[in-house]
């Protein structure tokens, strides 16, 4: 612990609690002359004041900790941190694996089923083809044009 610390949390309660009596003087003094929207905006800040004050506390509080423990604290802190990103990171990845994975297999398929119908038509053409050829008749000049 520094040496002029509590002196400093002292110090800075007291700025505090002073801006606090200003605001108090300031919102009398907007009431009385009907500046409401001031006024109102000088409750609020009291009232946030107010609520900020047990900040001290824990200011005063943390400065007489041991410096071991507060030190193994932020490494503990740190590393959970580490840890729950990396575990988002992972399963943001996973999923845009799976994404791609499905995607993939989609277009494979789009792919090979275009690939199959065209061997049928192939067969087909074929087929008729041989049919013409066994029955005489001489092929068509579109047929001929897909030898």
């Amino acid at each position: 612990m520094l040496a002029n610390q509590n002196l400093l949390i002292e110090t800075m309660q007291a700025g505090h609690r002073h801006t606090e009596s200003v605001l108090a003087l300031l919102t009398k003094a907007c009431a009385k002359m009907g500046v409401s929207d001031v006024e109102t905006e000088c409750e609020q800040m009291r009232t946030v004041l107010r609520d900020t004050d047990s900040m001290f506390t824990t200011l005063r509080d943390a400065s007489t900790a041991d410096l071991g423990q507060v030190l193994q604290d932020v490494k503990k802190y740190a590393a959970d941190v580490v840890a729950a990103e990396s575990r988002e990171l992972q399963s943001t990845l996973s999923q845009k694996a799976h994404s791609s994975d499905a995607d993939l297999l989609e277009r494979f398929k789009k792919t090979r089923g275009a690939g199959a119908l065209g061997a049928r038509r192939r067969r087909r053409r074929r087929g008729r083809r041989r049919r013409r050829h066994e029955e005489g008749r001489r092929p068509s000049a579109h047929e001929e044009g897909h030898q």
